[in-house]
């Protein structure tokens, strides 16, 4: 059985910007001194979904060690990660405010000299799932 991508909504929050445009939150990868990737995977597939969690079962001795280097490097800066995603890591945006118990996030979201966003992208409504996926 297939998922497929029938519809996605995107909403822009103004009290909750997307982590990454905020500059706090960044996915990062172990790579050697040639600018290989070192493997945080096997023996799953790079993008096979049961390898996002940090904390996944089954991996090689290689994957795991390397996510524990990376893990011990960002943590002891402060930054946090997203348990779902080994990759990604954050400092000062909403995800490491409730991962540290802090009461605000440090960072709102960039905005470019100039820029405006279109009125149909900003509000302040509470924030709802949307069901735009669905299995086949």
């Amino acid at each position: 059985m297939a998922a497929a991508v029938v519809g996605v909504m995107i909403v822009i929050h103004g009290r909750v910007p997307p982590p990454h445009s905020t500059g706090s939150a960044l996915d990062v990868l172990l790579a050697d001194a040639n600018g290989n990737e070192l493997d945080h995977t096997s023996p799953f597939q790079p993008f096979d979904p049961k390898a996002y969690p940090t904390e996944t079962k089954g991996l090689s001795e290689d994957a795991m060690k390397h996510r524990q280097i990376l893990s011990e490097a960002l943590s002891s800066g402060g930054l946090t990660n997203y348990p779902s995603e080994w990759w990604h890591w954050s400092y000062g945006d909403q995800g490491w405010a409730y991962r540290t118990g802090s009461p605000n996030a440090i960072y709102g979201m960039i905005e470019p000299g100039g820029w405006q966003g279109h009125p149909s992208d900003m509000n302040e409504e509470i924030l709802q799932f949307a069901d735009g996926l669905k299995g086949q």
